[in-house]
């Protein structure tokens, strides 16, 4: 598999294309699992091509089970549900749209090399706790200031963060300049430090929740201290579906 090159204005579409030496995935029919070719895949879904007598017996709108083979050997199968949203013949027989209907199952079962072939701009987001199991506290260091402010991190992926504010909260977050932000996750003994942008303030149920999201152009080793946190969130999205 390989990742294209990315259309900025279409980055939320963006699809992961499959030279099909690497990958496998199998659709559960009544008749039993038939093997198909996986022509892409993206966070949101993918498109397999099945023989024209497999995919006869299909209609939109149908739900599936795939299960998916990607990113070499040694790779866990990916189990996940979809839903047939496009039906279409090609010279292979018929290519099936799928739109996965359970990501976040699908997302706990990923070893890390296979993150990459899903689209990091729908990172998954979890929010993070620290040692003692206590919401997580990151510490802005904000320009021209002389101490960090520690706030309470709402959500956090390996692209971005968001945190708390109280209404009465006097910290003002610049919203064209980048900051430094640090913090520590639990069984990671380096401490992570990011510069980020920016990116919305919105008020929920009376408090201010503010998005930042990673300046991976500012940051140091920034590729390294995304993977670590991505390590994380999908650690921790294990344990809170465990819990559950």
């Amino acid at each position: 598999m390989k990742l294209p090159n990315r259309n900025p204005d279409q980055r939320s579409t963006y699809r992961v294309r499959s030279a099909g030496d690497d990958s496998e995935v199998f659709v559960a029919f009544k008749s039993g699992p038939v093997k198909a070719v996986l022509d892409d895949l993206s966070a949101r879904g993918c498109g397999v091509i099945v023989g024209p007598e497999s995919g006869a017996t299909l209609s939109v709108d149908d739900e599936i089970v795939l299960r998916l083979l990607v990113g070499g050997k040694g790779m866990p199968q990916l189990f996940v549900k979809g839903v047939v949203k496009g039906l279409r013949d090609v010279p292979e027989g018929v290519r099936i749209g799928v739109q996965f209907s359970d990501t976040e199952r699908l997302y706990t079962q990923l070893k890390e090399p296979q993150w990459r072939f899903f689209n990091r701009r729908q990172a998954f987001r979890v929010p993070p706790a620290d040692a003692r199991g206590r919401p997580l506290r990151a510490h802005f260091h904000l320009p021209g200031a002389d101490e960090a402010r520690s706030v309470p991190v709402h959500d956090l992926s390996s692209s971005g963060l968001s945190v708390w504010l109280a209404p009465k909260n006097d910290v003002a977050f610049p919203k064209r300049l980048p900051m430094r932000v640090a913090f520590n996750l639990p069984g990671d003994g380096e401490a992570f430090d990011l510069r980020v942008a920016f990116v919305h303030r919105t008020k929920v149920e009376g408090k201010f929740r503010v998005g930042f999201r990673i300046d991976m152009e500012r940051t140091l080793n920034a590729d390294s201290q995304a993977e670590r946190i991505l390590r994380y969130v999908l650690e921790r999205q294990r344990q809170l579906l465990a819990a559950a």
